[in-house]
């Protein structure tokens, strides 16, 4: 209060603020860093990138941040029913897909799951590039197939349980014969 609340540097030097509140509460603010070493969240016991990160480098694939699979778990176990469709439209290294099958193997659902990602290149010099992988799609495609596989390798917890539908359709989408559309019709043409 006697510094008129100016920021000051903290021990790691990073800029610190504070604000004091009608309430009496006092409130401090950090300045975020160039590069973050991780997010704190309040949901917990989900897995974290970094132990996603390891468990795809023992199947030989190498993502820099893949999403936790218990976390996607999670989510999409609070926001959809048994039967339901999953898409996500950024599948990067097909977290999504695995936590919908692992999912499923909990609960005895029946979810599908639809993922999408662009064919981006990986890096020339990438570990991933190394192995074979070309791009992120593909990379995707073969972390579904290593889920499916453990999954697969792991009994049903309930005998009798119907058996599940761990198969994978891969669509690619192709350059069109299509001639691109240009422009707008004038008012009145059969364009």
């Amino acid at each position: 209060i006697k510094n008129g609340f100016a920021p000051i540097q903290d021990g790691e030097g990073k800029e610190t603020r504070f604000a004091l509140y009608k309430t009496g509460a006092i409130y401090s603010y950090k300045t975020r860093g160039e590069s973050q070493s991780h997010v704190l969240s309040v949901i917990r016991n989900v897995g974290t990138t970094k132990q996603n990160s390891s468990r795809l480098a023992r199947w030989g694939l190498d993502f820099d941040y893949p999403k936790p699979v218990m976390l996607i778990q999670y989510l999409c176990q609070i926001a959809t029913d048994k039967g339901d469709i999953v898409m996500d439209l950024f599948a990067g290294s097909g977290t999504t897909a695995e936590a919908v099958m692992r999912l499923n193997r909990e609960d005895g659902g029946r979810r599908r799951f639809i993922m999408v990602q662009l064919p981006e290149q990986t890096s020339p010099k990438s570990k991933a590039r190394k192995k074979g992988y070309t791009d992120i799609a593909d990379m995707g495609k073969e972390r579904i197939r290593k889920a499916a596989e453990e999954l697969l390798a792991t009994p049903l917890v309930e005998a009798g349980q119907a058996p599940e539908d761990l198969g994978v359709r891969v669509f690619k989408l192709m350059l069109s014969h299509f001639k691109p559309w240009e422009g707008v019709p004038e008012p009145g043409s059969t364009a």
